[in-house]
């Protein structure tokens, strides 16, 4: 099931949708929605049940072979990285990566889908920095 909405730009890209078509953005009904835009008056949201392969209309609506290819290269670049201050300059990379997640529900994702590993990359490097900054900090 799709979750379609009527949207301003700010509102849809804030929810995860992606554009159906002009005006017409759509994701997955696989996240807990808050339903403060209920009111919106420019907003009208909807659940529709696609004629065709879901997978197929996710693969339309996001670039999701350039996304894996990206979070790939990150992940990579992160576990690479050496310098202190290139880890950090990759990790707000990852960050910003990993807000374009369309978060697709399994079943709508390409095989080998990079998403969970580049999060886990990331916690590492955090853990990283975290036992570094307390190095630092530590006496002696």
């Amino acid at each position: 099931m799709f979750l379609g909405c009527f949207a301003a730009v700010t509102s849809a890209t804030a929810f995860s949708l992606a554009e159906l078509r002009e005006g017409v953005w759509t994701r997955p009904a696989n996240l807990p929605r808050t339903t403060t835009f209920v009111d919106d008056p420019v907003l009208t949201c909807f659940r529709a049940h696609p004629e065709r392969d879901p997978a197929t209309l996710a693969a339309r609506l996001w670039d999701l072979d350039g996304w894996a290819s990206t979070a790939c290269d990150l992940a990579a670049c992160l576990s690479n990285a050496e310098a202190p201050m290139i880890k950090l300059a990759i990790g707000a990379q990852v960050v910003r990566h990993l807000n374009l997640d369309p978060l697709l529900p399994v079943q709508l994702r390409p095989t080998g889908w990079p998403g969970a590993a580049l999060r886990e990359a990331y916690a590492g490097y955090q853990r990283e920095m975290q036992a570094l900054a307390q190095s630092v900090r530590a006496p002696g």
